[in-house]
């Protein structure tokens, strides 16, 4: 049996157009960035965080109290007597991989960038 028969390109089939352009465009040289250069200079503000920290204290005890006082109050919404219990949890264990069964051999994990950024977020405080 014969492998099928590749279309000519005089076939008159369409060709597809792509709306975009073929070829990226450079910025003009003098607008960018040197080796070493990064692009965020200042880093993102910590006023926000700074300012929350004051309030709250370093360690965050008065949220972790609070949070813990709504987890255990019958008067409290169940939805939000979850969400604390979930801060907690994510807090103090950290946010739970979610994994995803495939067919294929290798199985995937995906860590939530919200994970992610709460473990940069500790080394940087740490430093």
């Amino acid at each position: 049996m014969e492998p099928p028969k590749m279309p000519e390109p005089s076939d008159n089939l369409p060709v597809p157009q792509s709306t975009q352009p073929s070829r990226r465009v450079d910025p003009p040289v003098g607008t960018r960035w040197k080796p070493g250069q990064s692009g965020n200079p200042g880093g993102r503000s910590k006023g926000l965080q700074r300012r929350v920290r004051e309030l709250v204290g370093e360690d965050g005890d008065k949220l972790a109290t609070f949070l813990l006082s709504v987890l255990n109050s019958r008067k409290e919404k169940t939805s939000d007597r979850l969400e604390a219990a979930k801060i907690l949890l994510e807090r103090g264990w950290g946010k739970a991989p979610i994994s995803i069964e495939t067919d294929s051999p290798a199985s995937f994990v995906l860590v939530s960038a919200f994970a992610l950024q709460a473990q940069q977020d500790e080394l940087e405080d740490a430093a």
